[in-house]
């Protein structure tokens, strides 16, 4: 829950589940990141305004469409709480968050150590969004589960793919936006976003571990992506990985992993 974050003025106006932290550790050094689903309702938005730098709101006042001036408020809320949760102390306000070339969120005009990054996601009133230090990059992907996206959704598949998928103990939209999750979140992670082929994005194994999938891919050996339910949307984290890596996602109570 938002207890004590700087810049917003009405907290009771949101829930949230916040994974307090995905730690990774390699070769006696320790990487973290910390995530953020923020679960928007109508009267959350005004607020959610309150957390905004001068220029972001500017910009945001200026989109003539509401979705995606909707999209900009959810995403930008919750990056900037992921941040404040990585770097505690920050005014959430003193946070600009521009974007890069491939569209990717950039952190500037505040002094953050170690070069905080953060990776956004949303979708419908969720927004979801990885706050991480740029020696380990990190992405984030949420999708609602929706069978009428099964047909497009399972066009974007191999054929060693789907055999995966028919392995799964899921129903198929499930285990198809658990693929797309997970390749968008990888896409995130490297910073192109859907600017690569799917061929290139393959996936090769999916395992279920701990409550969520553990995913690796047939060309970035050195990724991995845990994917986790949230009611009706499944969430998908990439991160860099080695052979030694341990890591460790606290703070989360899973939900339908199993499609019950």
């Amino acid at each position: 829950m938002f207890g004590g974050v700087k810049g917003l003025t009405n907290e009771a106006l949101f829930t949230c589940c916040l994974v307090q932290r995905l730690l990774i550790r390699l070769d006696n050094c320790s990487y973290s990141a910390c995530l953020v689903i923020a679960d928007f309702t109508e009267r959350s938005f005004k607020a959610a305004e309150s957390t905004l730098h001068p220029q972001e709101l500017n910009y945001y006042r200026q989109l003539i469409f509401p979705k995606k001036a909707q999209s900009y408020l959810i995403g930008r809320f919750a990056a900037k709480y992921a941040i404040s949760s990585l770097e505690t102390e920050i005014d959430l306000k003193y946070i600009r968050i521009d974007n890069g070339f491939f569209g990717q969120p950039v952190i500037i005009g505040h002094p953050l150590e170690r070069g905080v990054q953060v990776s956004i996601s949303h979708s419908g009133l969720l927004g979801a969004a990885i706050s991480f230090y740029e020696d380990c990059p990190t992405g984030v992907d949420i999708e609602v589960i929706d069978a009428d996206n099964s047909r497009f959704l399972h066009m974007t598949t191999s054929v060693s793919e789907q055999e995966l998928l028919a392995l799964l103990p899921i129903a198929k939209e499930v285990s198809l936006t658990l693929l797309w999750t997970a390749k968008e979140a990888l896409s995130k992670a490297i910073r192109t976003g859907f600017t690569l082929d799917f061929e290139i994005l393959e996936v090769n194994q999916i395992t279920l571990v701990g409550g969520g999938y553990e995913i690796s891919f047939s060309h970035f050996p050195h990724f991995r992506v845990i994917s986790h339910h949230y009611n009706n949307f499944i969430f998908s984290i990439a991160f860099p990985f080695k052979r030694d890596c341990e890591y460790s996602l606290t703070g989360w109570k899973d939900e339908k992993v199993n499609g019950n």
